[in-house]
């Protein structure tokens, strides 16, 4: 079964900060949210650039304790999974963000004359007659 990709602004790779927080939020909740402060995680690019996000969860943190009661089911020998609709609103997030980047480098190797131009995704659904 294939994915469906999520639809982003054309900048939200270089979201950070509140507007990081609010892409995330909006596609998997404050929970996510808590746990990418935690760790520090303050950029779309940040979050690209982590192997598994999740990996911290399998360590008996203190400062993860709580957010790992709202992320993770855990046994009586400390091992944990990660929620099964937190992990696929995370994948799907992670994936659609992956796919802007290589469609947005993709972009940018493609524009060799400066008199190409880049018309917006949104603006190619809202007039279908440019493609």
């Amino acid at each position: 079964m294939t994915q469906s990709l999520l639809l982003f602004p054309h900048n939200v790779l270089e979201f950070r900060d509140a507007a990081f927080f609010d892409l995330v939020g909006q596609f998997c909740g404050e929970d996510i949210v808590e746990y990418l402060q935690l760790l520090r995680v303050r950029s779309v690019r940040s979050l690209l650039d982590v192997n598994d996000i999740f990996l911290p969860l399998q360590q008996d943190y203190v400062e993860l304790a709580i957010v790992k009661k709202k992320l993770a089911f855990c046994r009586s020998d400390g091992s944990c999974i990660i929620k099964i609709g937190i992990q696929h609103d995370v994948d799907k997030l992670l994936n659609s963000l992956r796919n802007t980047s290589i469609n947005n480098g993709q972009m940018t190797t493609a524009v060799t004359d400066e008199n190409d131009l880049i018309i917006p995704f949104e603006i190619l659904q809202q007039y279908p007659f440019l493609k």
